[in-house]
């Protein structure tokens, strides 16, 4: 046989160098990261399409496909060729997109609403990947939240009570103003009180003279929530504590919400303000709670239906607790030295700079969460805005209602003048102002808080804490203290309202029905004049199922004390 040496040179080295190319391509192939789809044949002489190619295939381990992420089937591929095949003889030849597995739906789970309670926070309804892990709002799986954002994050946690009213009616705030007890028998000073008085307000009286007033009016309005808007004692009367300990189980009987502000008398007992917020917070229903900041007793109630929050109560101590003891043993010590809660107590009226950060800082954190939340003060002390409320809305009805009040000493109230400001009967008054005003508030003396004379550890202007209040959106400010009064206007978008005095202890207002008249402050037993009537009773605060807003507020009249006369008759 001839052989062609040439010829057997030439093959040689051409075997020789696809042998090479195709180490070469393998090794590119396991330690490089060229595309998938590169035509491998090209590099390799004479290979053509691949369909005589002896395939030198190698393995790709699948990749499970997750709801993350597409996977991939396990498959080989020819490194002379770089087709694709499903088994390692290269028999079943497949294509590169069929090696592709799509990513896996969501395995999701549904989790319900929940609405926060005072306990806990609540949740959206939100939807969980059991794969994954993730959260989603929608049940396909399309829209991914954080955990932040499924959470409720009640307001309630930035209150300390809350009342939850049937979302189908309106709720009802009854305020209760000064119901101040007395027992003249346990007077501190024996001289405290003349004969005619000490027999009006004897240990017997209390029924009579404030128990059976509120008995009715708590009775009649069916109310949610009871403000009292303090001095529910007069302190030098219950130095052994038996009247606040009979009031307390008194309001017990309602099985009603009730919440107590301090007054300027309540820590005058000398059982000390300590002990009165131990007997308030030991009651089931007295909402009250103490507080870390001046005053005794600042906190929150929250008006809510149908989960969710519609107002908000801040009640707050205005302080002014001062005087002698009036005992020959203690004549050297103050009211205040007696007062066994240095840290809280202020002799000082109005409230302090601490109270003022505290109230900010608490609709601050309520409003995060609900912005449009109505926001409502209950303190026992009006502020010096009130004046002006009454005598810039009524100013140009009726003169000037401050000068009108205002005596030669610079105090405003009504003394001898006949000076009464009664809003229904000046044509044109607001649509919702009612009541009397009678006794404004004294400029020179410490009461008249907020004001460029006694302005309280809290600025250095008139009202500053009122500019305040009105900015974190207070749109009504209850108060007591002056028993004469109980008159309610909106001005400056707010409602100032003096609660209806609601017992005949110390002194109180009267109507003569023949003249309609309304006098005060009017002692019954210091032989007021014949024909008048006593008028005792509460404040009505309606608020709208829907908005929170309050809506016809009203002054609720007991028996013998208002109930039966024709005021009709009296109104423009």
């Amino acid at each position: 046989m001839i052989y062609n040496t040439k010829k057997v040179i030439k093959e040689n080295f051409m075997k020789k160098l696809k042998q090479l190319a195709v180490m070469l391509l393998s090794a590119m192939m396991l330690f490089s990261s060229v595309a998938c789809d590169f035509d491998w044949r090209s590099l390799i002489p004479g290979n053509g399409s691949g369909s005589n190619c002896q395939h030198k295939a190698i393995y790709h381990k699948g990749v499970e496909a997750t709801c993350e992420s597409s996977g991939k089937l396990a498959y080989w591929e020819c490194v002379g060729c770089g087709a694709y095949f499903s088994d390692k003889d290269c028999k079943k030849e497949i294509s590169k997109v069929s090696i592709n597995v799509e990513k896996k739906a969501h395995d999701l789970e549904k989790h319900e609403r929940v609405e926060a309670t005072e306990s806990s926070a609540g949740n959206i309804e939100y939807y969980t990947c059991g794969d994954c892990g993730k959260y989603f709002s929608d049940a396909q799986g399309k829209n991914e939240i954080t955990a932040n954002d499924i959470t409720l994050s009640s307001p309630i946690t930035a209150l300390d009570f809350v009342i939850d009213v049937p979302a189908d009616r309106d709720p009802i705030v009854l305020q209760l103003a000064d119901p101040q007890l007395i027992d003249s028998s346990t007077m501190r000073s024996a001289n405290r009180l003349g004969t005619a008085a000490a027999s009006a307000w004897g240990p017997d009286t209390r029924e009579v003279n404030c128990y059976k007033y509120i008995r009715e009016t708590i009775n009649e309005t069916n109310p949610d929530l009871i403000l009292i808007t303090g001095d529910v004692i007069y302190g030098e009367f219950d130095d052994d504590g038996h009247l606040l300990e009979e009031f307390v189980q008194f309001m017990e009987g309602f099985d009603t919400p009730w919440a107590p502000v301090m007054g300027n008398h309540d820590n005058e007992s000398l059982k000390g303000a300590d002990w009165i917020c131990e007997q308030y917070e030991n009651a089931p229903n007295c909402m009250f709670k103490r507080g870390d900041i001046s005053g005794n007793g600042n906190y929150t109630i929250g008006i809510r239906q149908g989960g969710e929050l519609k107002r908000v109560f801040l009640n707050m101590d205005t302080n002014g607790c001062t005087g002698a003891p009036q005992s020959d043993k203690d004549a050297n010590k103050t009211i205040h030295q007696y007062n066994n809660s240095w840290n809280y107590s202020v002799g000082a009226y109005g409230l302090q700079k601490d109270q003022v950060e505290w109230f900010q800082e608490t609709v601050d954190s309520i409003k995060a969460q609900v912005p449009d939340i109505k926001i409502s003060f209950h303190f026992h002390i009006a502020m010096m805005y009130f004046a002006e409320a009454y005598n810039n809305a009524y100013k140009s009805k009726v003169g000037d209602p401050v000068a009108q009040y205002q005596n030669t000493s610079g105090a405003y109230y009504n003394g001898s003048s006949g000076k009464v400001l009664y809003p229904e009967r000046v044509a044109g008054h607001g649509e919702s102002d009612f009541g009397t005003l009678i006794w404004l508030c004294q400029a020179q003396t410490p009461d008249f808080w907020d004001s460029a004379k006694t302005y309280t550890n809290s600025g250095d202007a008139p009202h500053t804490i009122y500019n305040k209040m009105k900015a974190v959106g207070t749109d009504s400010i209850f108060v007591g203290h002056y028993h004469s009064n109980s008159v309610s206007i909106v001005y400056d978008g707010i409602r100032f309202q003096y609660g209806q005095k609601s017992s005949t202890f110390d002194n109180t207002q009267c109507i003569n029905e023949s003249t309609g008249a309304i006098t005060g402050p009017t002692y019954l037993w210091n032989n007021p004049p014949a024909g008048l009537t006593p008028l005792v009773g509460g404040t009505v605060i309606p608020l709208d199922k829907e908005t929170g807003e309050i809506v016809n507020p009203y002054i609720y009249y007991c028996s013998g004390a208002g109930k039966e006369v024709n005021w009709a008759k009296w109104k423009k």
